[in-house]
């Protein structure tokens, strides 16, 4: 038997490394931030409960295999990082994983480790994007911004540092006090149209800090208004420059405009309370070359978290920290990203270093309560909440949240309870609080009190008249009760036609229609709703029912076992058998304890 050497394995990776990400054009704004953090930058060097231990393997191809399987399957930086820094000291001087593991370490925060191999990766590519912007980031916090711009021009223009580069020699040139010479450099990012908010942007941003406020006002106007909306850095910064320049009314418009497309923003609102306090900045947002090449880096790990699913969002957002520590929207995408790769507790690590004087703490704490409950720490999750609804005894949200946690785990008393307590802060409700009546609605009619969960569905429809959810639920509920059967059926057919593609509330139209005994209409709706949600117990023993009211007798029996086997609730289990012995006696199945088909 022929065995390849690790080396031989690893000189040809399934995938060799090369130019590492395709552009994209649209920039997505961050809604959510957070707060500061202590020195150092990126997360990774403390996050040490999460680095893989060194796990003993026999060769550097088993390094290499679990690195791979730990970055591809598992999403986990933490644990690749290591295995390929082990396979690479079996293998020292492989180019291939030299480049991977310099990739892995930028994406964990791992800073000097990242720095230390992409200076080897220079001696055998010294044209490669990524080391040399980890070179020049390191530079830049180095305080030396022109070797910093030198390095990204001698670069060539690929993937990102086609952006990257024009923004950072800007920065470079201005930090140099050329203001007109770093203005120039940004006219490389209109050969593509995609960068221009990144352009205009940047601009403005270095015309503020000049003390160009003509120029910076118009470029802040087109960043909002001509390069795909207003995004909050960009309404932050131009309402910071309004307020320097004594027009508060103005400012207050910019604000007030966010506002109503985003009316729950913590930033805007806190910057908005700051100005009726007649709070007026003392300087740009932007300060100076560090702090403008982490706000390019951050945008570029904005379009890369939404447009690519490797981990190149992780490498950018951790330089921007790297260069920002305290860059509250950074480390928020940092644990949102966290949190789409399943690194739950990494995520929780990343909330928990947000400064409670920020504005972002209370909707990154409610975040970071999800985590916790995402992760089976649910207790640690209701505790939390607890503490944050008594915190802030005016507020309704930590209660919503805590009720909906309860009701996903079934505790449906208790979220009641909270519900109610999140009800009673609201004031008179108002159109948007119709989810909170549909959720405890939901939780009053699981806790078997029908009455209260009847005058909750009615108001949730008060509020959102032609919600489908509430529709569905308050129909399929009265139908379940053989009550206002015509109501029902109407309320679920307009259900139907606003989410025709929703199994469950097909399958409650089909309900609806086989009690009311039009057998072979329901059986056409229930097909329907098997084939959207085939998974589900209750649909299958739905449609099991009407096969036999229309005499597909083999059919029906079919679709109970498959009920069966789909595991449904308890209470169902000897019900479906006894049809699977006797088929329907006397025509009716016996009536269920619950069903699941409503949705919560």
């Amino acid at each position: 038997m022929v065995v390849m050497s690790a080396s031989a394995v690893l000189a040809n990776p399934p995938r060799a490394f090369r130019g590492l990400w395709p552009v994209s054009i649209a920039l997505a704004a961050v809604l959510l931030l957070s707060g500061c953090a202590g020195q150092g930058g990126g997360l990774g060097e403390d996050l040490a409960f999460e680095r893989a231990e060194r796990i003993p393997t026999e060769s550097g191809l088993g390094s290499y295999l679990a690195g791979r399987f730990a970055a591809r399957a598992l999403k986990d930086t933490t644990r690749a990082a290591d295995f390929y820094a082990q396979a690479l000291a079996e293998d020292v001087g492989n180019e291939y994983l030299t480049h991977r593991t310099m990739q892995l370490m930028a994406a964990d925060g791992r800073h000097e480790e990242a720095r230390r191999l992409a200076q080897q990766v220079m001696a055998f590519a010294p044209g490669d994007g990524l080391a040399n912007l980890i070179l020049a980031v390191h530079a830049l916090k180095a305080g030396e911004s022109a070797s910093a711009a030198s390095r990204m021009e001698e670069t060539g223009r690929t993937g990102f540092n086609a952006l990257i580069g024009p923004i950072m020699v800007a920065w470079a040139r201005q930090d140099g006090g050329d203001t007109d010479a770093a203005l120039a450099a940004l006219e490389a990012l209109k050969e593509n149209q995609a960068f221009a908010g990144f352009r205009l942007f940047h601009g403005a941003l270095i015309a503020d800090l000049a003390g160009r406020h003509d120029l910076a006002e118009t470029s802040y106007k087109q960043s909002l208004t001509e390069a795909g909306g207003a995004s909050l850095r960009g309404v932050e910064a131009y309402g910071n420059l309004l307020l320097r320049l004594a027009r508060a009314d103005e400012a207050r418009q910019v604000y007030a405009a966010y506002l109503a497309r985003n009316p729950e923003n913590p930033g805007i609102r806190d910057l908005m309370e700051q100005l009726e306090r007649g709070e007026v900045p003392s300087r740009p947002m932007v300060r100076g070359a560090a702090e403008g090449i982490a706000e390019a880096l951050y945008g570029t790990a904005v379009v890369l978290s939404r447009n690519d699913r490797s981990d190149s969002g992780e490498i950018y957002v951790q330089l921007a920290l790297f260069l920002k520590p305290d860059f509250v929207l950074a480390r928020t995408l940092l644990a949102d990203l966290h949190e789409n790769d399943g690194r739950l507790d990494a995520a929780i690590h990343v909330y928990r270093t947000i400064d409670r004087a920020s504005p972002y703490s209370w909707p990154t704490r409610l975040r970071m309560a999800w985590a916790m409950a995402r992760s089976e720490r649910k207790e640690e999750a209701v505790q939390l909440l607890r503490e944050m609804a008594d915190e802030q005894p005016s507020r309704s949200d930590a209660l919503i949240a805590l009720g909906d946690l309860l009701r996903s785990e079934e505790r449906f008393v208790e979220a009641v309870q909270e519900y109610d307590r999140a009800i009673q802060r609201l004031g008179p409700p108002e159109p948007r609080h119709w989810a909170l009546f549909y959720a405890r609605g939901i939780a009053h009619e699981r806790s078997k009190q029908w009455a209260k969960a009847e005058a909750d569905l009615l108001k949730a429809l008060e509020l959102k008249p032609d919600d489908p959810l509430v529709l569905n639920y308050l129909g399929y509920s009265w139908v379940e009760q053989g009550v206002n059967m015509e109501r029902a059926r109407a309320m679920i057919e307009r259900a139907v036609k606003q989410r025709p593609n929703d199994g469950y509330i097909v399958d409650s139209l089909g309900w609806v229609l086989y009690r009311m005994g039009n057998y072979r209409e329901a059986v056409l709706h229930l097909e329907r709703a098997v084939e959207l949600r085939p998974e589900d117990p209750t649909i299958n023993d739905h449609l099991g029912d009407a096969y036999w009211k229309t005499g597909r007798h083999a059919e029906a029996r079919f679709q109970w076992r498959r009920a069966l086997s789909l595991k449904p609730d308890a209470a169902q289990v000897p019900i479906i058998e006894g049809k699977l012995a006797s088929g329907l006696v006397n025509g009716q199945p016996p009536k269920p304890a619950a069903s699941n088909n409503r949705g919560s």
